[in-house]
């Protein structure tokens, strides 16, 4: 009996005991809630390129920032429940004032006033790491020294990044600044330019473009012209339908030394159409040389000037222009190009090359221009709903790939939500398979990514 008395008497203490002992995470006074409301990072406060609010799921926090940004010493904004505080480790944390490395994730642990803990998880997200293997599996595949890719969500540019070398002799690398020869995605801003002076009355599709009816009238070759000559429309230089053909070879890449005036002379005199204008299709380049004619002859400018008066400015594009042949003539931030082919890019006249192959330019620059043209409301489009509802500018998804000697772009309407250019400064051949793994890096990879910042670097 005695034994059992001491036994409750034990048991009594112990209980009270634990009943007066501190329990780090027992509220005491005051409010309990330990909630971390909102979490961002400021650019006025940081060295980055833009303010980025995080997405704050249960515990965790995700906050983007583009890749390349120094994350090693950032300053945070957020705010938490009333009179609660925010600790990493045993430090306090400061909205506004303290700086926190985040080069891993980062434990914030906030606690109430009275006395409850919670632990968030915060992490910084730059990139993509499924993007990434398959840019860098494609660059491996197709001996590509340097690549450049830009991302669209809902027309806000969300995702830009830069991979390899620019130029092997000095090892520079690619930036997102870089300009890369575009070949003939080219196409895209002449067609642009074209339904423009359409909808500003200047042109109509029907227009005959040679002879006594045409917009160039005799201005180049010999009449009296050949069979069909006379015939060709402003559409059907468009619609690669003109009835010339590439036939023995593709005048844009041959008759080196001959200015534009010599080109067309030669075409006119020497190469009959093939077939009736606007029955047949035949890729051609020379075709959009010659509506950059068109151009000049209406507008009364070089054919660049006014693209970049008309198309490219309002789109907020002030880099892109159209190229040169030599290596030594290259712009500034242009790459240096490199053949897999036997031909040098520095054999091509891309100066002639203009309105269908000849631009300079950017992902960024290209991914601008996609915006501004992809029936979309957030920014609005330089043309009309009826001319963008003109050949592959009215499809859900249309894809508009350019390559040539050294170079190779693709700029895609991935769909309603996303668009993306990619760009190198090489050309595996045969081209259709490193173009079709570009073309899948963007409608495949990049498609299936379902969460995008919300910042856009466009801004």
């Amino acid at each position: 009996m005695k034994y059992k008395n001491i036994y409750y008497l034990l048991v009594f203490i112990i209980f009270i005991g634990a009943g007066c002992s501190d329990d780090d995470n027992s509220p005491g006074e005051g409010n309990q809630e330990n909630e971390l409301k909102t979490f961002a990072l400021d650019e006025s406060r940081n060295n980055i390129p833009v303010t980025s609010e995080g997405s704050i799921d249960g515990n965790m926090v995700e906050v983007f920032l583009p890749p390349g940004t120094d994350i090693s010493a950032l300053v945070a904004d957020f705010t938490l429940s009333d009179n609660a505080k925010a600790f990493i480790e045993n430090t306090e944390v400061v909205s506004g004032k303290s700086v926190i490395d985040f080069r891993e994730v980062v434990e914030l642990t906030v606690i109430s006033e009275s006395g409850l803990s919670r632990v968030y998880k915060v992490g910084i997200k730059q990139d993509y790491e499924s993007v990434d293997e398959e840019a860098e599996y494609i660059m491996n595949k197709y001996n590509i020294p340097g690549l450049q890719l830009a991302v669209t969500y809902k027309e806000r540019l969300v995702y830009l990044k830069s991979y390899g070398i620019a130029d092997k002799e000095t090892n520079a690398p690619v930036t997102n600044e870089s300009l890369f020869r575009v070949a003939s995605v080219s196409k895209s801003v002449t067609l642009a330019a074209i339904l423009k002076l359409i909808e500003n009355n200047k042109l109509s599709f029907d227009d005959k473009v040679f002879g006594s009816e045409g917009i160039l009238a005799f201005d180049y070759g010999t009449p009296p012209y050949g069979q069909h000559v006379e015939s060709v429309t402003v559409k059907h230089l468009v619609e690669h339908k003109s009835g010339w053909t590439n036939y023995p070879f593709d005048p844009m890449f041959g008759y080196p030394g001959y200015n534009n005036e010599e080109l067309l002379n030669e075409m006119l005199d020497n190469r009959s159409i093939a077939n009736t204008p606007g029955t047949v299709e035949n890729y051609l380049n020379f075709g959009y040389f010659v509506l950059a004619r068109v151009i000049e002859k209406i507008t009364g400018l070089p054919y660049e000037e006014y693209v970049q008066q008309a198309i490219l400015e309002p789109c907020g594009i002030s880099n892109m222009k159209v190229g040169k042949t030599l290596v030594t003539d290259r712009f500034e931030k242009e790459v240096v190009y490199y053949d897999q082919e036997n031909y040098s890019p520095y054999l091509i006249d891309v100066a002639r090359m203009d309105a269908g192959g000849g631009w300079i330019a950017s992902a960024e620059d290209l991914t601008r221009f996609l915006v501004r043209m992809d029936r979309n409301n957030s920014k609005p489009d330089i043309l009309s709903a009826t001319s963008l509802n003109y050949l592959y500018l009215s499809y859900g998804t249309w894809v508009f790939n350019g390559s040539m000697s050294g170079t190779a772009s693709s700029l895609s309407r991935i769909n309603d939500d996303l668009g993306g250019s990619v760009v190198v400064n090489t050309r595996a051949i045969p081209d259709t398979e490193m173009l079709s793994a570009i073309n899948n890096l963007l409608t495949v990879r990049i498609a299936s990514i379902t969460k995008w910042p919300k910042y856009d670097l466009f801004d």
